[in-house]
């Protein structure tokens, strides 16, 4: 039986070495408290290592009528042309073509096409409102917490592809 002994100077090298994700993993940050969160690229829902709550990672594409107390998830969301979305949504972007009603508190970017149409408050650091397009609320540009991240506005990271 071999034993490997760590030195000092490999165990501040390996302190030092930045951690990133492995490849069939992806960074998502909570929705509730802002902390970052490693999961599998198939998880569906995780529990936050930070505030132990229950995270929804899907992205949802919402064509019909849906109505709830909130709807949260850290992925996407995209409210389809017919689509009508009756809750307050937490989300890591937003597309709206169709009809929401309720707040909007979104870490990445709300995007409202020319025929969709917000009912609510929002708050977001990036909103695109094409020409049509209606908000009926209040505007709050910032992030949820503080978030010293704030995502780019490029229309190539909207996540309508």
């Amino acid at each position: 039986m071999v034993l490997k002994l760590r030195t000092d100077r490999t165990a501040d090298n390996d302190a030092e070495a930045p951690q990133t994700p492995a490849a069939n993993t992806r960074r998502i940050v909570c929705i509730h408290c802002g902390g970052d969160n490693d999961v599998g690229v198939k998880a569906m829902s995780v529990f936050c290592k930070q505030c132990s709550r229950r995270l929804v990672v899907e992205d949802f594409q919402i064509k019909g009528f849906h109505a709830s107390r909130s709807f949260d998830t850290c992925g996407n969301v995209v409210v389809e042309k017919r689509g009508q979305l009756a809750a307050f949504v937490r989300a890591q972007n937003l597309v709206v073509k169709g009809k929401v009603k309720g707040d909007v508190e979104v870490r990445g970017r709300v995007e409202i096409t020319r025929t969709g149409e917000v009912q609510g408050n929002v708050t977001t650091p990036c909103l695109v409102v094409e020409n049509g397009g209606m908000l009926d609320g209040e505007l709050r540009v910032g992030t949820p917490f503080g978030n010293p991240r704030p995502p780019s506005c490029d229309p190539q990271d909207s996540p309508t592809e």
